[in-house]
């Protein structure tokens, strides 16, 4: 009986029987994921508009950039990013943005990756537990591809732990965070002492201590912040604010506490030097200024933006005189030509630019043939009856400013003419203008200075030389020192306490070669009444002391007798 013939598998038959078998391959989640994410790719490059021309996107561009983001949102990054990729590829209006997108996937997707692969270094090397817990923490909350993975290997370690590891765990990031706080790396500590709070252990009692040093670490940083700062506002000499600010980092008591109290009193001394140098400017004291800002050299930008500020000072003083000499110039004024040439020559003891004061030259040159061709206008009669009449004007108004100063300068003048009123004129000076001064200041509390007796031939004792000046015996007879003007000085308080008057005052006097008048103390003399001298010192001036027939500085001494 022959053999039963061979049995051969049936060949797989087409149609329904052939779907039967491919479908359930098909319903596999990677196999649809892959197909989805192929059809989409397929779509995307399918439907891509071209847009050479730079207009606005296509509605269908707008669809899949729309698609792309809400997949993101869904969590479906990869299908998000190939709809990115496929409008990086396109040369349309969005492909900067697309491409900017795809970059920041893929940095992303990095970034996950290597927090992942360390978290799953600490785990697997089972030494610290708490960083791979804090790791796969941060991951979670990154929310991306390793978030579910993450959230699994996050409660393995937590099984992984028992209590006794997690507490020495505990106590040797405490330990460590300690060591690195007292040693200031902040950086390192701050790691240790989070450790503690991520571990998050029930009842712990170092996790209020490592949130106690947290704080104070917080509050360090924001002091250090504040402090540099201030430092910074010293490098650009910013006084008030680094002041401002070190006050602040003192007031705070923290570790940059004792830096700050050195800095201040760097800070307080520049500012102290530039409130000096400012209210001396604005007295119109630049000499005083000047000195001032001598000891500011160190300070280049305060010493640079105070000397631009003292000669714009200086100039717009001298400007405002000399509109006031050409206002007189033109009226030919003769009492106003004076009054201008006293105020010309106050500034001019005060002034301390080389070009303001050459200016300040030019123009007392100026008045002086100003003035004599207004006298000669006017006449020696007529100057001596204006003189009279602008006495008699400042008498009644009780002016004795005027009478000081404009008043006097106008019989000044006319006593040393050769006129024929000069003599009347002189008694002006010595005797009724003084007499009428002393009754004026009787009730305001000024005394009128005797006349100078410093000269050739006068009596006064001889003094040592200082600095080139001559005694009053070398001074030329001919040009004996006079005060112009009527100089006064106030009353101190003090002086109406009983028992204070009379008081006599004896001062060193130093005559500078254009009159300006500098007061030295002499002996043992009264603070009060040597301060009211000195400071009334500034506004007196003389005659110009000449010996040989050169302007010489002379010096001696002046007392100065205080009654009522």
């Amino acid at each position: 009986m022959p053999g039963a013939p061979p049995v051969f598998p049936a060949k797989p038959r087409g149609g329904t029987d052939f779907i039967a078998q491919v479908m359930p391959i098909l319903r596999r989640p990677p196999v649809l994921a892959g197909i989805g994410v192929l059809v989409a790719a397929i779509l995307a490059v399918a439907l891509w508009p071209r847009n050479p021309s730079g207009k606005a996107p296509t509605a269908l561009e707008l669809k899949q950039k729309q698609q792309a983001e809400e997949l993101w949102q869904n969590r479906q990054f990869d299908q998000s990013e190939q709809l990115w990729q496929g409008l990086a590829k396109a040369k349309g209006p969005l492909q900067k943005e697309a491409i900017r997108q795809v970059n920041d996937i893929e940095q992303k997707r990095s970034d996950e990756q290597r927090r992942f692969d360390d978290a799953e270094a600490l785990l697997k090397d089972k030494k610290d537990f708490a960083g791979a817990q804090a790791a796969f923490q941060d991951l979670i909350q990154m929310n991306l591809w390793h978030s579910a993975d993450a959230s699994r290997e996050l409660e393995a370690t937590k099984t992984n732990v028992s209590e006794n590891d997690v507490h020495k765990q505990e106590q040797g990031h405490f330990d460590e965070g300690v060591k690195f706080y007292q040693a200031k790396d902040f950086e390192k500590a701050r790691k240790e002492f989070r450790a503690i709070v991520d571990l998050n252990i029930a009842g712990s009692t170092l996790k209020p201590q490592a949130e106690s040093y947290l704080g104070k670490m917080r509050q360090t940083a924001n002091d250090q912040k504040l402090y540099d700062t201030a430092m910074q506002a010293v490098k650009d000499e910013s006084w008030a604010e680094a002041r401002d600010q070190f006050q602040e980092v003192i007031k705070r008591k923290g570790p940059q506490s004792g830096d700050a109290k050195k800095q201040m009193s760097s800070v307080e001394k520049a500012l102290q030097t530039v409130n000096s140098v400012e209210d001396a400017i604005r007295t119109g004291s630049f000499r005083a200024a000047k000195a001032q800002l001598d000891s500011a050299q160190q300070w280049n930008k305060t010493h640079d933006r105070l000397l631009k500020e003292m000669h714009s000072a200086e100039q717009q003083q001298f400007d405002q005189i000399r509109n006031n000499a050409q206002t007189v110039e033109s009226k030919g004024d003769t009492a106003g030509i004076q009054r201008v040439q006293d105020e010309l020559h106050s500034f001019e003891g005060r002034v301390e630019e080389p070009s303001v004061l050459a200016s300040c030259k030019d123009l007392e040159k100026r008045l002086n043939v100003a003035y004599s061709t207004a006298a000669e206008k006017v006449g020696d009669k007529a100057a001596f009856d204006a003189a009279v009449s602008h006495f008699q004007q400042a008498k009644q108004r009780g002016d004795t400013e005027l009478l000081s100063h404009g008043v006097s300068q106008e019989f000044q003048k006319i006593a040393n003419g050769a006129g024929i009123y000069r003599e009347q004129a002189a008694l002006y000076v010595k005797t009724t203008i003084p007499n009428e001064i002393q009754a004026l200041t009787k009730s305001s509390g000024k005394l009128v200075l005797p006349a100078l007796s410093c000269g050739p031939g006068r009596a006064g004792p001889q003094i040592p030389s200082v600095g080139g000046a001559v005694s009053c015996s070398q001074l030329d007879g001919n040009s004996p020192l006079q005060w112009l003007g009527v100089p006064m000085v106030d009353f101190p308080d003090v002086a109406k306490q009983p028992g204070k008057l009379p008081y006599a005052l004896t001062v060193m006097v130093t005559v500078e070669p254009n009159g300006n008048v500098k007061i030295d103390k002499e002996g043992n003399a009264d603070k009060d009444f040597f301060k009211k001298v000195k400071d009334a010192s500034k506004r007196w001036k003389t005659t110009a002391p000449k010996s040989d027939g050169k302007p010489v500085t002379v010096r001696f001494p002046l007392t100065i007798t205080f009654q009522r």
